[in-house]
């Protein structure tokens, strides 16, 4: 689980081009039917036999949601609520004796599971049970994603706290980061703070505002919040602004009162002025990565000698808990494999297990693909990922990873997420065509239109690539990829500058609110399609809708950090707090 820097992204006009989307979202809402006579074909009887009967269900078990109404036998139409998450429902239907059963025309074993995969909306599925006197036919209409269930806003809302810039979230807890938030010490009101994080609890299907973070000392130039990681009942914070932009990182943990309380500030050694530690941070299990992209060190590798010889450079550190106390000590001090001044190494990270990925997205050789040969000057800030793998002796560098086409400015690796054996990496800057799944297009035809790759792990450890992903319509200067999530068969992408005036899941596409934003989404159902469209549910242009995004157990958030509206819920403002900032949860 990790969290990013703010996005690099190179500026330019915008240009205004029309596209349209095609969506394909069943249309028709079914409701609950009760009968008599369900049956199909004729009922065999007389002469005293006995009388064959129709095949009807005796149970209906889904994997997520409920169905509507409660299930009955004699009830042949229902509809689920299923999360936006929940790329897939599972139906396990019960039949009576003798019956044999079809899901959407797909025979089922006696008592199987039929997987259904869903598309965002609403979809029908099917289930016939045939019996010797005739059928019956079930109608369940699923639909998933369908409701704005949150809108998060710091409180209070201070102009110019662009919240949303972070997010993360664990369990039933999202915290937003405010970078910008700056406030009077509660102790001292002449010591203005910079930055806070504002933590969020899901109670049933409601959110609540539970609790401001800020730090008991510091200035108003700390930018707390940058970045963000949570993890149960822990989280870190970066500051890389704390010390004179030399950085901080802060771990806060949450007692059994649902308090959360700062336990210990993180600091490397040596650290120095303008490394910026705290650019983004990550945690898994009882270990932290926490990048300084602004780190001066020319040293390769691992636990390399400390100098100032490659200003920009970047790096990264590893820290570990010391058993339950909040001591956490420095294992790695990690660089990547040839480090050049200004490739920005530790911009953003990810910490999965024994996996560590990490962005250098200054970096400017030209060579593409897994393995690729790190040599040269020939793409300038075209962008690399490293990847480090942890093994008893300690922390090991094993690949760099390099965008298909690496062109100049692709800013390749600006987000990152790890899960499982899955790496997708945001590439805000790519120029190319296309649209939906696919491989890259070498060309230069649409101007930091944005693209995100995802890479998967094999038995032997070796990374390849498995998909390449566009908007649907690849529009100059969206900056799709910058922001990702991953979890499973489901994906978010973030295109913050995308131009569309519409609201909500799946609207009428245009080019109508310059940088309102936009998020992606991308389901594996055997191979990946594009999921959905989703707009903020009120259109500003500006807001940059998708700067930052986040998978839960059931929703997917994204942050607004340039929202000027006091809306909640998707009701008409009623005044502007400039750039506050915001985030909204999609059910």
């Amino acid at each position: 689980m990790g969290g990013r820097a703010p996005t690099f992204l190179r500026a330019g006009a915008f240009h205004a081009v029309s596209f349209v989307l095609s969506a394909a979202l069943a249309g028709w809402s079914c409701g609950s039917r009760e009968t008599s006579s369900t049956t199909s074909g004729a009922a065999v009887g007389g002469g005293g036999g006995t009388e064959a009967l129709a095949g009807r269900l005796e149970g209906l078990a889904v994997s997520r949601g409920a169905l509507s109404p409660a299930f009955s036998p004699n009830v042949t139409s229902y509809t689920i609520d299923v999360p936006f998450a929940a790329a897939s429902v599972d139906l396990t239907p019960t039949a009576s004796p003798g019956a044999s059963v079809t899901v959407n025309d797909a025979p089922l074993p006696a008592n199987g599971t039929a997987t259904v995969d869903l598309a965002l909306g609403k979809q029908l599925v099917t289930v016939e049970v045939l019996g010797a006197g005739g059928s019956t036919s079930y109608i369940i209409e699923v639909r998933r994603g369908l409701a704005l269930s949150g809108t998060f806003k710091g409180v209070p809302a201070l102009p110019g706290a662009e919240c949303g810039s972070a997010l993360a979230t664990s369990g039933t807890t999202l915290v937003m980061g405010c970078y910008r938030h700056v406030e009077p010490s509660d102790a001292n009101p002449e010591l203005l703070l910079g930055g806070a994080v504002f933590v969020f609890e899901r109670e049933g299907s409601e959110w609540a505002f539970v609790q401001k973070l800020m730090l008991a000392t510091g200035s108003a130039e700390d930018r707390f919040g940058t970045s963000v990681a949570l993890e149960g009942s822990l989280l870190v914070v970066g500051a890389p602004g704390h010390s004179a932009n030399a950085g901080r990182a802060f771990v806060f943990e949450k007692d059994d009162a649902g308090v959360w309380t700062q336990r210990a500030a993180v600091a490397p050694k040596p650290g120095q002025l303008l490394d910026l530690f705290g650019s983004s941070v990550a945690i898994s299990g009882s270990q932290l990565a926490i990048g300084a992209m602004g780190e001066d060190g020319g040293a390769s590798g691992i636990n390399g000698v400390v100098d100032e010889s490659a200003p920009g450079a970047g790096a990264a550190y590893i820290f570990t808990r010391v058993g339950d106390s909040f001591t956490f000590q420095q294992e790695a001090y990690v660089k990547a494999a040839e480090p050049s001044a200004g490739d920005l190494f530790g911009s953003a990270l990810a910490l999965r297990g024994d996996q560590l990925a990490v962005a250098a997205i200054g970096e400017d050789s030209a060579a593409g693909g897994v393995g690729a040969d790190g040599k040269g000057n020939g793409a300038v800030d075209s962008g690399a990922v490293f990847i480090y793998r942890r093994e008893a002796a300690g922390w090991t560098y094993t690949t760099r990873i390099k965008g298909p086409s690496p062109n100049a400015s692709d800013a390749f690796g600006s987000a990152l997420a790890l899960h499982s054996d899955g790496l997708l990496v945001g590439i805000p800057g790519d120029d190319a065509t296309g649209s939906g799944v696919g491989q890259d297009a070498d060309d230069e035809g649409a101007l930091d239109s944005g693209a995100a790759a995802l890479y998967r792990r094999d038995a032997k450890g070796e990374w390849s690539l498995e998909a390449h992903f566009k908007s649907h319509a690849s529009t100059p200067y969206d900056g799709f990829g910058a922001a990702v999530a991953l979890d499973g068969h489901l994906l978010a992408v973030g295109a913050p500058r995308e131009d569309g005036s519409g609201k909500g899941l799946a609207p009428p596409v245009d080019e109508a609110s310059l940088s309102s934003g936009a998020v992606y989404s991308f389901r594996q159902a055997g191979s990946w399609l594009l999921d959905g469209y989703v707009k903020a549910p009120v259109d500003l242009p500006g807001q940059r809708f998708g700067s930052a995004v986040a998978l839960g157990a059931d929703e997917v958030f994204a942050g607004a950090p340039y929202d000027d509206t006091d809306a909640v819920d998707g009701e008409p403002s009623t005044g502007i707090t400039l750039d506050a900032g915001a985030s909204y949860a999609l059910w």
